[in-house]
């Protein structure tokens, strides 16, 4: 008994201190011999690389060399081989990284189910964690875009949400609304939202100024309706799958493929307008987000229906920001917010690591860190 009280112990400061925005921390008490064998430190060590590894490439575009190498020291004696592969990709110069030493469970295949991307490593920050002293503001969106955030969920991953009536793909470099540094052309192709009397919602897709769009293999040319499970290449290297994963919904998810990355993101979510938009995360299955072991369900939604202004956040097992206050069966957030907010939400059992998610700003400089080809 007093060996599982330890182990919870340590997993709980771990899980803190990654949604302090401390991965070198969670490392640090993840290192517990205790924990060798356990499947929850195992994610969380991914988790708590991954935030390493981010971080690194925002210090390595701001030319920060010194705080490069120090990131990529801490998680070489994690992780060696990873470590490595990033310093090249970053191209962090030929010295050292840091010593190695074995770390079997940072090392086991598997992709990455990434945090909140905006973080604090070394005592340097990235972007807010807590509330912080001055009220929450909501940030209004540029002129032309339609309503953007990144969504963190505890082992569900890392989502770039989209809200609007109309999202456009296109080449970093240009305007569009989902960004891809990728062969294309500055707005390549654009979905869009519709409803009808007697058809329901739906979403179509329509080239722009792309050539060679397909669908299911098939080259497409004028705007066509999106089936749930479709195919969409934009180019030669760039391509996604779409999906309608609950019947009660009309919001989309989309997995960019080949390691593809929007905004930092490897997966998109476009809530779709008015109440067809409300998003749900539970146990599987057709759901959202299908994350085992969740006994309440989630459910987010934007508000005001006509004009979207706040994320409402609803689970009958509570929910509160970290940080303090008292948890309440729903939750209104101003969205998106001026700074990373960090959610506690009571979908678990009580005796568990407890249910997290971040809501975050998209970052001026509208574009995220990639992962090298190797682990994409």
């Amino acid at each position: 008994m007093l060996a599982f009280v330890h182990r919870l112990r340590r997993l709980l400061g771990a899980r803190r201190a990654l949604f302090e925005g401390a991965p070198e921390r969670a490392l640090e008490r993840l290192r517990d011999p205790a924990l060798a064998l356990s499947a929850p430190a195992r994610r969380l060590r991914l988790r708590a690389l991954e935030l390493l590894y981010r971080a690194a490439a925002e210090k390595a575009a701001l030319g920060r060399d010194d705080s490069l190498a120090r990131i990529l020291a801490f998680a070489a004696a994690e992780d060696p081989r990873r470590a490595a592969a990033w310093r090249s990709h970053l191209g962090a110069g030929p010295r050292e990284v840091g010593p190695s030493r074995p770390a079997p469970a940072a090392r086991e295949a598997g992709g990455f189910a990434s945090e909140a991307r905006l973080a604090s490593v070394g005592g340097e920050p990235l972007g807010g964690g807590r509330p912080g002293p001055g009220p929450i503001r909501r940030l209004p969106s540029p002129s032309g875009f339609p309503l953007r955030f990144h969504l963190a969920v505890d082992e569900g991953g890392e989502f770039l949400v989209l809200s609007g009536s109309q999202v456009t793909f296109g080449h970093a470099r240009g305007a569009a609304d989902v960004p891809l540094l990728a062969d294309l052309e500055a707005r390549h192709a654009r979905l869009l939202f519709g409803e009808s009397f007697h058809g329901g919602a739906s979403w179509r897709l329509e080239p722009l100024e792309g050539r060679g769009v397909r669908v299911d293999g098939r080259p497409v040319e004028e705007s066509v309706e999106l089936a749930s499970g479709a195919r969409i290449d934009l180019s030669d290297r760039v391509a996604w799958r779409f999906d309608l994963p609950d019947p009660s919904s009309a919001s989309a998810r989309i997995e960019l493929l080949g390691g593809i990355e929007a905004l930092g993101a490897p997966h998109l979510l476009l809530l779709a307008p008015g109440a067809a938009g409300r998003l749900r995360i539970a146990s599987p299955p057709r759901r959202h987000l299908q994350i085992p072991g969740i006994e309440e369900e989630i459910l987010l939604s934007l508000e005001p229906l006509s004009d979207p202004r706040e994320l409402a956040i609803e689970c009958a097992g509570g929910v509160r920001l970290t940080g303090g206050g008292d948890a309440h069966t729903s939750l209104r957030l101003p969205c998106p917010p001026d700074r990373r907010l960090d959610v506690i939400v009571g979908a678990r059992p009580s005796q568990v690591v407890p249910f997290c998610l971040s809501i975050a700003p998209v970052l001026p400089e509208g574009r995220g860190p990639t992962m090298p080809e190797e682990f994409a």
